[in-house]
């Protein structure tokens, strides 16, 4: 062997050695793979992450590769994901990790607050290490079908969340004493809850090819009774910290049943995942800087497809997500200096929001097809953004109640409003309720979009106590008024600019509260509009809300 030959492999072995070149590979057959043979642990269709789990565990401190052949993996818990660099691969949607069946046990007694065990029906049920929820009709009261958001608090059993320390006989040896009371007379109840797929605090997490079925219709949908989820110190002008661990003292309750769980973990892609019928979020990321989503289907979810909370300069791309039972698309709480790039993606039939970004950085939502499910009002989003220097451009929006706002769940944390301008350009809106509400973001540029059969009020509208100042409306086409119009464009605010756009068919073109001064109209084309331009005096009335 010559010198540069010896050199070459000598290089090879360091870089095999750190995870590099050749890193290790453990594959895991499940009970109907077609070879199982070829595998290094072979499940047997029942607590099937137990065999992933020990695969994982088996790979070096450089990480490396677990390679699920075809099949059904039946998991009755988590699967976590234990070092850096670790990849989870299957082949594509004939691998499929299955959430096992839960149900609710009954207690035997009743547990009270103080106490750290509890005595249960069915103790061979549980497991040390589970995390469980325990409730009763007192904890989870029904609310009334008129209340606000009846359909969500009924949708999910508001429990206390614990884990099992020990189970010793028909008692269950809790992690920490009881908050409240869980009374037997109460209908009091427990059940196991898990996260498919989770990591802490790990990099360059890679999952990728196969398929999650959260089995949503048979499985106890557990959700917390609390939520200490509080904004770092200083936001939103400071960074945000790693937070602790959310096991088991859960700070937000919609991540127990995620289909994938994320926390600190930065670098971390998702690709070519199918996840399914999720009870709650389908990938749930806390802290995590740097994140790829690309190319996975997130169908039939209760809450959000996508969530990155606090996370930087993330990415997601040419995903479809569909069918938000009662939240959002995708939605990203981003802090400044952060950038979010949404690109690509068809979202559509989420009740709250298709596309949610706030508090971002140069946000740059593009290139997406949305499809909202409600136009009977306002109130459901296509795409909201709340950016220092947002863009949504080229994107396609229909069937929403709006289908752009500059002001995406602007009072959360508090947070009542942004005054950063936005460039909306190069949209095409259709059977939309309104199509671009402008909230509090002055200078904001709404240029070269095409806005047709917008069902409500206006295609364009800023007005009211929200309404903002200095905004530039120009050469957008609006087309094909409704006579449950006011306009096409409508204005309070001050300082506009409304310049080289097409009218058609509305009875007023561009209408002007009498707050709405300094303002120019120019150069317009007006085919079929009664008044072109109505400056409104006096006191302004029926302004929406």
């Amino acid at each position: 062997m010559d010198d540069l030959a010896f050199a070459f492999l000598a290089a090879c072995m360091t870089l095999a050695a750190c995870g590099g070149l050749f890193s290790a590979t453990v594959v895991v057959a499940s009970k109907d793979s077609r070879h199982p043979e070829r595998a290094d642990f072979a499940c047997d269709g029942r607590d099937d992450q137990v065999e992933v789990q020990q695969a994982l565990d088996a790979l070096p401190d450089a990480g490396g590769n677990v390679q699920l052949l075809e099949g059904t993996y039946e998991l009755s818990g988590c699967v976590e994901i234990p070092r850096d660099r670790v990849t989870l691969r299957g082949v594509g949607r004939s691998t499929v990790l299955r959430h096992a069946p839960t149900d609710w046990i009954k207690l035997a007694a009743d547990a009270r607050q103080g106490e750290r065990s509890i005595e249960v029906t069915q103790p061979s049920r549980f497991l040390p290490g589970q995390l469980i929820g325990i409730t009763d009709d007192l904890i989870n009261p029904r609310v009334a079908d008129d209340a606000v958001y009846a359909y969500y608090n009924n949708y999910y059993i508001k429990s206390l969340l614990h884990r099992i320390e020990a189970v010793d006989g028909s008692s269950l040896v809790l992690d920490r004493e009881l908050d409240q009371d869980a009374i037997a007379a109460e209908n009091a109840r427990i059940a196991p809850c898990w996260v498919m797929v989770k990591a802490y605090g790990r990099q360059g997490v890679e999952l990728r090819d196969f398929e999650i079925d959260c089995n949503r219709d048979h499985v106890a949908r557990v959700y917390a009774t609390y939520s200490t989820f509080d904004p770092p110190e200083g936001y939103p002008d400071a960074p945000a910290p790693p937070p602790p661990s959310i096991f088991p003292h859960v700070r937000h309750g919609e991540e127990i049943l995620s289909a994938v769980y994320m926390e600190n973990a930065h670098h971390a892609r998702c690709h070519g995942l199918y996840v399914r019928d999720v009870p709650s979020s389908g990938l749930f990321f806390v802290q995590c800087d740097h994140a790829l989503i690309e190319g996975n289907t997130i169908i039939g979810i209760g809450l959000k497809g996508y969530c990155n909370v606090f996370g930087r300069k993330c990415r997601i791309l040419g995903n479809e997500i569909a069918d938000s039972i009662y939240e959002d698309g995708i939605n990203v709480y981003d802090v400044p200096a952060s950038v979010a790039v949404v690109a690509n993606n068809i979202v559509r039939n989420c009740r709250r929001g298709c596309i949610l970004i706030n508090q971002s950085h140069k946000a740059v939502v593009t290139g997406n097809h949305v499809r909202g499910d409600d136009t009977t009002d306002d109130l459901g989003v296509g795409i909201g953004v709340t950016s220092r220097d947002g863009v949504i451009t080229g994107n396609f929006v229909e069937r929403a109640g709006t289908a752009i706002t500059s002001h995406a769940l602007g009072d959360f944390w508090g947070i009542e409003r942004q005054n950063y301008p936005i460039n909306i350009s190069g949209n095409t809106i259709r059977d939309c309720y309104t199509g671009v509400r402008v909230r509090y973001a002055h200078h904001t540029s709404i240029v070269a979009n095409a806005i047709s059969d917008v069902l409500g009020r206006a295609a364009v509208i800023s007005v009211g106590d929200s309404a903002a100042d200095g905004l530039l409306i120009a050469n957008n086409q609006f087309m094909n008024g409704r006579p449950a119009n006011r306009a096409a464009v409508w204005l309070s605010g001050a300082n506009h600019l409304v310049h080289g756009n097409q009218f058609n068919g509305f009875d007023e073109g561009v209408r002007l509260e009498s707050t709405a001064a300094n303002c120019q109209v120019e150069a317009n084309g007006f085919v079929e509009v009664g008044e072109g331009v109505v400056r409104v005096r006096g006191a302004a009335e029926d302004l929406p809300a």
